[in-house]
């Protein structure tokens, strides 16, 4: 057998195996978490991220230091249309006991395909926030408003925004 020297891949690239009798190529790493957005929430009543690609199979959501203008929870809703129309919002988080309060914490979201939109299937959203000293952690179901489909949009709500950023990574 010849040797063969194989050019240097681009930066971040692994060597790919092809099978018996082929030889290597380099490949992109598309399994780790790629930030999406960044939802700055320091004013309005919504954020949301539209357009999201039906490749990534989960999300993970990072709420830092959220607030609002009135002691109200957070709450959340997804989309399968971009945007089109949303689900009805659920609450992920507590209600701030003062408006001096902020959450912080993650959200994640798994199996975006939503095969059959009904009251028992949806998406389940575990959320880990933490608003001061209240600690939110039960799951909760997010149901698109209309076609079923990979969730391509998500939208926080709950009131006035006063402060905080709500970062969304894609995960394969």
């Amino acid at each position: 057998t010849d040797w063969a020297r194989l050019a240097a891949g681009v930066s971040g690239q692994f060597l790919k195996t092809q099978g018996t009798g082929a030889n290597p190529t380099w490949a992109n790493d598309n399994t780790g978490m790629t930030l999406l957005s960044t939802l700055t929430t320091t004013s309005g009543t919504v954020a949301n991220i539209t357009g999201i690609d039906s490749s990534y199979r989960n999300l993970f959501i990072e709420v830092a230091g959220v607030s609002f203008t009135t002691a109200v929870p957070l709450q959340m809703s997804v989309t399968t249309n971009n945007g089109t129309n949303w689900g009805t919002a659920v609450t992920v988080s507590n209600t701030l006991p003062a408006v001096t309060d902020t959450i912080t914490g993650h959200i994640d979201l798994k199996a975006l395909q939503v095969t059959r939109n009904t009251a028992t299937n949806g998406i389940v959203a575990q959320p880990a926030l933490t608003a001061n000293t209240l600690v939110f952690t039960t799951a909760v179901l997010l149901y698109p408003s209309t076609a079923n489909g990979t969730i391509n949009g998500v939208q926080f709500s709950g009131g006035t925004f006063d402060a905080g950023a709500i970062r969304i990574y894609g995960v394969k």
